[in-house]
């Protein structure tokens, strides 16, 4: 049988294939929607580059 093609099937496939390649996956619990970013993943970039 054909594997079926969805929404879910897609987002899997692209968030398995950016795991594969060193993306993080962020929580959802400390992103900000009111200012558009994760605080957890800024700060960890600051502290990692200054």
């Amino acid at each position: 049988m054909a594997k079926q093609h969805t929404e879910s099937a897609f987002e899997a496939t692209i968030e398995g294939h950016l795991l594969a390649h060193r993306w993080v996956q962020g929580s959802a619990d400390s992103y900000r929607r009111d200012l558009g970013f994760d605080s957890s993943e800024l700060l960890a970039f600051i502290h990692g580059t200054q």
